[in-house]
């Protein structure tokens, strides 16, 4: 038989040490903002995806419009499309 040794509990200091209780916030909230972005696009391309079944023939200018929708346009140009090969019912924007 093994002879018990019994030890006093290892409690927590009554004056916390200050070092220990910071907390550097910046990374939390640059991974909420990439959460965020992420799930806008995913939200916007979703979207998209579920007006493609009807649409096939506009499956390129359905995604073109999500992405637009998600990502800010810059320095952009509208440029319009040959109607009798290619009909949107907007102007596609075509960014330099």
């Amino acid at each position: 038989m093994r002879k018990f040794n019994p030890r006093e509990p290892n409690f927590l200091p009554l004056v916390p040490d200050p070092e220990a209780e910071k907390v550097d916030l910046k990374h939390q909230m640059m991974d909420e903002r990439k959460n965020a972005e992420e799930w806008m696009v995913d939200y916007a391309l979703r979207q998209t995806v579920t007006k493609l079944a009807p649409a096939r023939k506009r499956k390129v200018a359905l995604l073109v419009e999500a992405f637009e929708s998600v990502n800010p346009i810059s320095k952009c140009e509208t440029h319009m499309r040959n109607k009798s090969s290619f009909s949107h019912p907007r102007p596609i924007q075509a960014c330099s």
